[in-house]
């Protein structure tokens, strides 16, 4: 706006001096002067337009700069407090860049610190596990010595209903000594002596070293032993356990137990084919004039048991009033089956050099080891020689206690695999895993049987070895 109105005002001061200076106007003075004076009206009047047009201007350009200057000022104001706003916080950054490297440094120092506090926290809690353990393996220590003491008790009470049986077995000695000759006082005499190995105490010991050597024949389970849980199953099933496991995690105690009933209800059925098989074959006369000796032992039981019927037969067909002759059975069977105990299925000496393992227990052990193996194997080769290797001793051991030294019992001792369901009596039982609570307990499987006999002075049964029961608890 403002260089289109210079630009006017330029054009006409330009026309109006052409105007004034032009040669051409040949006129006379009057003439000229006239047209100066016209001329010089329009100029002032020109002027005092163009002075109104100026102050016009003037206003409108106060109009137009006083709000910028004023946008200007407080711009500039707004400015000055920004760059003071800006200086203060660049102070404040380097205070905070300053504190920033402190606190790194604390940093550092409560890092090393931490680690220092964790390290002791684990080793505070490797400790307390540690100690922990070992306050479970006391109390476990303490369960099981607490179950030591109570057995203790109970071999106190048995040993003593024993002196008890011991002294009125003095009493009847001493009454028969007033009577008859010592002779025939010893031949009447059925109780074992104190040096002789199936003597009740002495076959309670070897009971129950039996049952650890079962125990270590099963192995603990672990490690290198491979257990088929499928197979472990079917035991459970076949002896009428309520237990079905589908991990053999945390049931080592109950797998070892059903392992440890297989393994003499085998060796039984395996005894028990073999008396039964002797018995078919005696029915034929030719097995009299042959010399076997895998078959002696069923021919020594046999003979016993002829002259056991004989010696019966003739005490009663006989007349006579001696005692002598009706304890004649009595001493033949203990006699017969004290000698088969001690070397029943023994190596045959053919060669006194080299004695030979006996048929019965070399076909048997490769037999039992078999089996065993269905169920659990031994992975370690030098672990599975040395459990194979006990195998004769365990079958050897079964036979001559369960059907040998039993026998030499006056009355025969006998034992009972406890059924599953009974009422859980610690009398006749004892829990194999050392369970402190026992009510309403029932029993679940029978892993090795009661033994006992019956006394001649009560009703009540002599224990030589509690059965071992695994327990259940009914809802």
């Amino acid at each position: 706006m403002d260089s289109s109105f210079n630009e006017s005002s330029h054009n006409l001061k330009h026309d109006l001096i052409l105007e004034n200076s032009n040669p051409s106007y040949n006129v006379d003075d009057e003439k000229n002067v006239l047209f100066s004076q016209v001329n010089v009206k329009g100029f002032d009047k020109y002027s005092e337009l163009l002075e109104d047009e100026i102050n016009a201007l003037d206003n409108l350009v106060e109009n137009i700069q006083d709000p910028r200057i004023e946008k200007y000022d407080q711009l500039l104001q707004t400015h000055k407090g920004l760059q003071k706003g800006n200086e203060e916080l660049r102070k404040n950054y380097e205070t905070l860049q300053k504190n920033h490297e402190e606190l790194q440094k604390v940093h550092g120092v409560l890092q090393n610190d931490h680690k220092e506090l964790q390290d002791k926290f684990q080793s505070c809690k490797n400790e307390k596990a540690q100690i922990a353990n070992q306050l479970k393996q006391l109390k476990k220590l303490e369960t099981i010595n607490t179950k030591t003491i109570d057995n203790y008790k109970k071999n106190a009470d048995y040993y003593e209903n024993y002196v008890d049986e011991l002294k009125k077995a003095n009493v009847d000695l001493k009454e028969q000594a007033s009577k008859y000759q010592s002779a025939l006082g010893i031949a009447k005499t059925f109780r074992l002596g104190d040096e002789d190995k199936n003597n009740s105490v002495q076959l309670r010991d070897d009971i129950l070293s039996l049952q650890n050597a079962l125990e270590i024949y099963i192995t603990n389970l672990r490690p290198n032993i491979s257990i088929d849980i499928k197979m472990v199953n079917t035991l459970f099933t076949k002896y009428q356990s309520k237990i079905k496991l589908k991990t053999k995690d945390n049931a080592f105690s109950s797998i070892k137990a059903v392992l440890q009933r297989h393994v003499l209800e085998t060796i039984f059925g395996y005894i028990k084919t073999y008396f039964d098989r002797t018995s078919s074959i005696f029915e034929r006369v030719s097995f009299f004039n042959r010399k076997d000796d895998y078959y002696l032992e069923a021919q020594f039981v046999n003979k016993a048991k002829e002259l056991d019927k004989l010696a019966n037969e003739f005490a009663s067909t006989r007349d006579g009033t001696d005692n002598v002759t009706s304890a004649v059975p009595i001493k033949i069977r203990q006699q017969i089956y004290a000698a088969l105990g001690t070397r029943g299925f023994s190596d045959i000496v053919i060669d006194e050099n080299k004695p030979n393992e006996h048929n019965f227990i070399n076909l048997h052990k490769e037999k039992l080891n078999k089996e065993m193996d269905s169920y659990r194997k031994i992975n370690d080769p030098a672990k599975e020689k040395e459990i194979k290797n006990k195998t004769a001793d365990i079958i050897r051991e079964v036979v001559r206690i369960f059907f040998f030294r039993l026998k030499t019992q006056e009355p025969i001792a006998e034992y009972e695999w406890i059924s599953p369901n009974e009422e859980f009596d610690s009398n006749r039982m004892t829990e194999s895993s050392h369970e402190d609570d026992i009510e309403n307990a029932y029993v679940d499987l029978c892993i090795f049987p009661l033994i006992y006999k019956k006394s001649n002075y009560s009703s009540n049964l002599q224990v030589y070895t509690p059965a071992k029961v695994l327990i259940h608890y009914k809802q």
